[in-house]
């Protein structure tokens, strides 16, 4: 997933996850870096009675976005958020979609019945904004999905 040269992840008790940007242009790695993902969800799935559906998901772009730009969670973040929307949101939010989409497919070849795509942060983007930065990564991320599983439940 991101490249550990220049995004870190952690997870913090009581405050979720941290990220840590290095640099001001991030580049992801190939998903085959978290393919460990894959072999949890199989081995999962065989442990699961067939009544018991798996759902697989991931973070929305612009909340992902929200969460390299800030660092960590909302209640952290600064009281004024920055209305400063520029060429570099557009390219973090293209890169963010092809990555969570090759994850999400990833899962659905794994074996998840269905998918569900987390947007906790949808309500911090301007209205004016609101189809660029929310609605076409979301579309994109749907139909890559179902040209491949088309009867696969997606959640939003």
């Amino acid at each position: 997933f991101p490249s550990h040269d220049n995004l870190s992840i952690k997870f913090e008790e009581k405050l979720g996850p941290i990220v840590d940007c290095h640099h001001e242009k991030i580049s992801f790695s190939s998903i085959e870096s978290i393919d460990f993902v894959a072999a949890i969800i199989e081995q999962t799935k065989i442990q699961l009675s067939p009544q018991h559906h798996l759902i697989g998901f991931c973070g929305a772009p612009w909340t992902v976005f929200q969460y390299i730009q800030h660092g960590c969670a909302s209640k952290y973040w600064p009281s004024e958020l920055s209305q400063e929307f520029n060429t570099k949101t557009i390219e973090y939010l293209e890169a963010l979609t092809s990555q969570l989409t090759e994850y999400l497919i990833m899962q659905a070849n794994a074996g998840v019945n269905q998918l569900m795509i987390f947007d906790s942060w949808s309500s911090l983007c301007p209205i004016e904004l609101y189809d660029s930065y929310i609605i076409k990564p979301l579309l994109k991320i749907t139909k890559q999905i179902k040209k491949q599983f088309p009867h696969l439940p997606i959640i939003y």
